[in-house]
């Protein structure tokens, strides 16, 4: 089984929309996010329905925690 992990989206749905279909082309069956949807970019709402599409599962990164937390930074050092 092929498999695709990736992180660090922030918050471009141009650059996760190419990077899973390349991934399904090149035969990937499960899409793995490792964090960081957010935090830089402009177009956080478009991210999410991206990895719903795409059957993406996902875990926290730094970013989405301390969004989540409602932190004033994301803790990066």
């Amino acid at each position: 089984m092929r498999i695709a992990a990736f992180g660090g989206v922030y918050a471009n749905p141009h650059a996760l929309r190419a990077m899973l279909e390349d991934a399904r082309a090149r035969g990937c069956e499960r899409l793995f996010n490792l964090g960081d949807l957010g935090g830089f970019g402009a177009e956080c709402d478009a991210v999410w329905p991206l990895l719903t599409e795409f059957g993406v599962e996902s875990i926290a990164g730094n970013y989405d925690i301390a969004i989540g937390r409602g932190d004033d930074d994301c803790g990066c050092g």
